[in-house]
């Protein structure tokens, strides 16, 4: 019977752990809630974590085709989600003068960083390969990826391309593996072309 803990993982393979983790241990069939100085509430009715409990920030990303029917994959265990935002600015140094005169020519483009982890939910420590390969299909999708999450939506980002997908090892835990997805907010533009 496998026993894990959720946070001791997440420490250990990325050095944090995904928003308001209240509960750590996962043993399958048995959940155990630790207390939190940091009590988040949560929606009790939304998608629930691998030990059953309602997930704070959970993500999804979703494939959509040219006639408009839709491939959701909920990304598990509730994924830590980073957004690096920044300016496309021109520094010109001013003769006789501290500092430079700045330029704002746009808004870069979101560099959108997921990093999660993928658990062999069947009370075992087989390696999860169908939901890797799961996650594989929509990496290696050519074009634009759907997303939703609530961080995301704060930064009107709704659909990512995918730029790099590293699948790393996390030493001792046979049955989860460890993923990063490297992506760039994406939006749709008109363009019109003139002779």
């Amino acid at each position: 019977m496998s026993d894990f803990d959720l946070i001791l993982l997440y420490s250990r393979a990325f050095g944090a752990i995904p928003y308001g983790k209240q509960e750590t241990r996962h043993k399958h069939n048995e959940a155990v809630a630790f207390p939190s100085s940091t009590t988040v509430d949560r929606n009790t009715d939304g998608p629930q974590s691998v030990i059953g409990k309602a997930l704070f920030q959970p993500a999804w990303l979703i494939i959509q085709d040219g006639q408009g029917n839709q491939e959701r994959f909920q990304l598990p265990n509730e994924p830590l989600i980073e957004i690096l935002g920044g300016k496309t600015l021109i520094r010109t140094p001013i003769d006789g003068a501290d500092g430079t005169f700045k330029e704002l020519f746009a808004n870069n483009d979101y560099q959108v960083t997921i990093r999660g982890l993928i658990v062999q939910e069947d009370g075992t420590d087989n390696y999860p390969e169908s939901l890797v390969r799961r996650l594989r299909e929509f990496c290696e999708h050519d074009g634009a990826i759907l997303i939703e999450n609530d961080l995301c939506q704060v930064f009107d980002i709704s659909q990512i391309v995918i730029e790099s997908f590293p699948f790393t090892a996390l030493e001792g835990f046979p049955g989860v593996q460890p993923y990063q997805i490297n992506a760039w907010s994406d939006k749709d533009f008109e363009i019109d072309l003139s002779e």
